[in-house]
């Protein structure tokens, strides 16, 4: 490599001595320049102390000695690029405008496609082979490709990648110096992410029967969070996180009659992707128009839970979880019913598999029940001599249990699933990063068991 590096750096010095313009020209030149062609695709790096500029179509340039600038018409940068100090560009009606020092030298190699840049007293160096900057085709098993694609050209300036997102692939050109450090990188960034398991119960607690029976309800939800400003955890009564008295308490309610579970659902996401549980019922109503018409409206009452995970390095889960209940409330003069909607919004952090508890929504339910002798009690008019009527007032609350839980297939272990900076050298040297295992067949998934 380093016989040929020479090589090419002799003939483009024989070159230049023995041309009358040559390829290597002060920043007093005028203009080099090829037949019209389309918009030229440029990547500038770093080669020592010299400027490549690579182009995909062979390059053209103006000099203007008195501003100093180097200009590349119908050319536009891919990514950004390395500059030394001293040397700015700037995109113009179309061009790319470098600014750079007095005395600056060009070296424009044999196929016209690298641009050498060479600063005033520096060593000129010939261009890198094309035959070296040959694309890496990387296949991303997990990440998103857009994102990945970004930071790779924000860290490495001089970089061109193309994604094809139909293959989840990266196309990279990049400067073989960066090679290793970009693949190092890829892996490290190319990881799964833990899932999470959301069990909800939904449960209705009869406040009268609680009060009957000497359960002192309030005493098994007094536990709070401590709200922060903007929350608005009071529409909906009080939140709690204590695993052990939770449990005892739905317990206690479920065994005694005074709680009634009204839906299970499960619900199973990605970390850092949102949930959502919908336990909700549509109501056909039938309203009227203007003009003398009807027409038929679905109203969805019920209850949806929204839940966004985070899986910190120390197996905790923190969740963004928002509530919304929507109930009748009764009906319009006109007999169309009237709905009311609450929504409570929070971020807690919680344990594997500890309960996340959300009570305090009262609702007062009038029952009226009607007693009649039989016969008797079915006479027009007379018939309400023999008809009791009773009006019963049930209160009740509606309870929330969400429990988050960590699931991971059986080869995996919670600590990898953050790994810091330090242990991420490790991780791609044993064969664990992203990629490593493309066509082993997974273990299954299970939700790890809880952890004290």
């Amino acid at each position: 490599m380093a016989l040929a590096f020479r090589r090419h750096l002799l003939g483009i010095t024989a070159f230049l001595a023995l041309t009358p313009l040559g390829y290597a020209q002060s920043a007093a030149a005028s203009t080099v320049s090829t037949p019209s062609r389309s918009i030229a695709q440029v990547t500038v790096i770093r080669a020592g102390d010299n400027i490549v500029i690579q182009s995909n179509e062979q390059i053209r340039y103006q000099t203007d000695p008195l501003t100093r600038k180097l200009i590349l018409p119908d050319a536009v940068i891919n990514g950004g690029a390395a500059l030394p100090d001293g040397v700015t560009w700037s995109r113009q009606d179309g061009s790319i405008q470098f600014v750079i020092p007095d005395g600056t030298t060009y070296a424009l190699s044999p196929d016209g496609r690298n641009l050498i840049l060479t600063p005033p007293g520096r060593q000129a160096v010939s261009p890198i082979p094309t035959d070296e900057r040959s694309p890496i085709i990387y296949p991303l098993s997990f990440a998103e490709p857009n994102l990945i694609a970004g930071l790779i050209q924000s860290i490495y300036p001089g970089t061109r990648v193309v994604v094809d997102a139909r293959q989840r692939t990266l196309i990279i050109v990049a400067n073989p110096a960066d090679r290793g450090l970009m693949l190092d990188l890829l892996k490290g960034l190319d990881t799964s992410r833990p899932q999470i398991q959301f069990e909800a119960e939904i449960l209705e607690v009869n406040r009268d029967t609680t009060d009957s029976l000497g359960i002192q309800y309030d005493s098994i939800f007094t536990f709070r969070l401590t709200e922060g400003e903007g929350l608005s955890l009071a529409k909906l009564g009080s939140l709690g996180r204590s695993p052990l008295s939770l449990s005892i308490g739905v317990n206690l309610l479920k065994t005694n009659g005074a709680a009634r579970v009204l839906a299970r659902p499960r619900i199973t996401t990605i970390d850092g992707l949102e949930a959502r549980i919908n336990s909700t019922q549509t109501t056909p109503v039938v309203t009227s128009n203007s003009s003398g018409g009807t027409s038929v409206q679905s109203i969805t009452t019920g209850i949806t839970l929204r839940m966004t995970p985070k899986v910190a390095p120390d197996g905790t889960v923190e969740t963004n979880l928002t509530i919304s209940v929507s109930v009748p409330t009764g009906t319009t003069s006109q007999g169309v019913p009237q709905f009311s909607t609450r929504e409570a919004s929070t971020t807690v952090r919680v344990r594997n598999g500890e309960p996340i508890a959300i009570g305090g929504l009262m609702e007062d339910r009038v029952v009226k029940g009607e007693q009649k002798v039989p016969i008797l009690g079915d006479i027009p008019v007379l018939g309400k001599l023999f008809t009791t009527t009773r009006t019963d007032t049930r209160r009740s609350d509606l309870i929330i249990v969400v429990t988050p839980r960590l699931v991971m297939s059986a080869n995996e272990s919670l600590p990898s699933l953050a790994p810091t900076s330090a242990d991420l050298p490790s991780r791609t040297q044993s064969g664990q990063g992203a990629g490593s295992s493309g066509s082993s067949v997974p273990a299954p998934s299970q939700p790890i068991p809880n952890r004290p």
